[in-house]
């Protein structure tokens, strides 16, 4: 069991700093997008989003992205593809 906590622990800290790690303001168009999380619309100066490690990029602000995982959630949360730490 402990092997597994630590194993899903790592994880974790990996996909935030993967997470960390790619994002960044959003651009003109992302302005008018949505977080898929948190339903609020992208602004300038907002917190930064970060595009999911999923196949289709999916964007989210950075700190829902990070609250989503801390649930546990591996997958993106709009397509269910699983987030990758690379």
């Amino acid at each position: 069991f402990e092997t597994h906590a630590a194993t899903m622990a790592d994880r974790l800290t990996r996909i935030k700093e993967c997470i960390d790690l790619h994002s960044r303001k959003p651009t003109e168009d992302e302005m008018e997008k949505d977080c898929a999380i948190c339903m609020e619309q992208f602004k300038v100066g907002d917190k930064y989003l970060t595009p999911s490690s999923c196949s289709a990029g999916h964007l989210f602000h950075a700190e829902c992205l990070k609250q989503w995982v801390d649930m546990r959630n591996f997958t993106c949360p709009m397509c269910r593809e699983r987030l990758s730490h690379n």
